[in-house]
């Protein structure tokens, strides 16, 4: 299949306070295929965010454990993170993400396509102080499972210590959509073409997140 994945450590990019839309496209086109500019590679799991800005946290075909501590106000942070297992290959992406004052926003999106016996481990956990009021955090997470053997583990956690905020989460594992690909067949695409096409929708929902969060659409 030509549509691939590259491995991108947990890394850390610190976004302009605003964005325009020919960076936004530039920037979201080029999410999958090649570093970030002024892209930090994180050297710890631990990460504590003490000065307000937007930030972008992404990590491929890597697995990661990480805590970030969002300790200043009016602070923005997208979590972006795709995994494509093979074989028997093992991913995980465990997250603790935890607000401590008003006025944030948050969005985590990982993503996982698994073939073969691969097997990916997914757990987050969203705690808010009782000064995060004002806060929207959500978590989403998507899994395509292309053979009977591959397995997915989900656990999303929400401890809140106050009532007003907004959080969310959402965890969704299936198969290829037999109608989506039986529309592609039909317009004269082989099945490996069709599979490609599906993946390559899966994995471009990334790029959706990234505008739509920090473009303000």
């Amino acid at each position: 299949m030509l549509v691939s994945l590259r491995t991108q450590s947990p890394t850390l990019v610190k976004l302009p306070s605003s964005l325009t839309q020919e960076q936004l496209e530039k920037w979201a086109s080029t999410l999958l295929t090649s570093p970030f500019p002024s892209a930090l590679p994180l050297s710890s799991s631990q990460l504590t965010l003490d000065k307000p800005g937007r930030y972008l946290i992404y990590a491929l075909n890597s697995s990661c454990e990480l805590e970030i501590e969002i300790k200043v106000p009016q602070t923005e942070v997208l979590v972006l993170a795709a995994y494509w297992g093979k074989g028997e290959e093992r991913y995980s992406f465990h997250l603790e993400e935890g607000f401590h004052y008003p006025s944030c926003r948050s969005l985590v999106r990982a993503v996982s396509i698994l073939e073969g016996a691969a097997k990916f481990s997914y757990q987050t956990t969203i705690q808010a102080k009782s000064k995060a009021t004002n806060i929207s955090a959500q978590q989403e997470n998507y899994n395509l499972i292309l053979s009977p053997k591959a397995e997915v583990e989900t656990q999303p956690f929400l401890e809140i210590n106050n009532g007003q905020l907004s959080c969310s989460h959402s965890s969704i594992t299936a198969s290829l959509d037999e109608e989506k690909l039986n529309f592609l067949l039909s317009r004269s695409l082989t099945p490996p073409q069709a599979k490609e096409l599906l993946i390559k929708e899966i994995l471009y929902t990334l790029e959706g997140r990234f505008k739509e969060f920090f473009g303000g659409e």
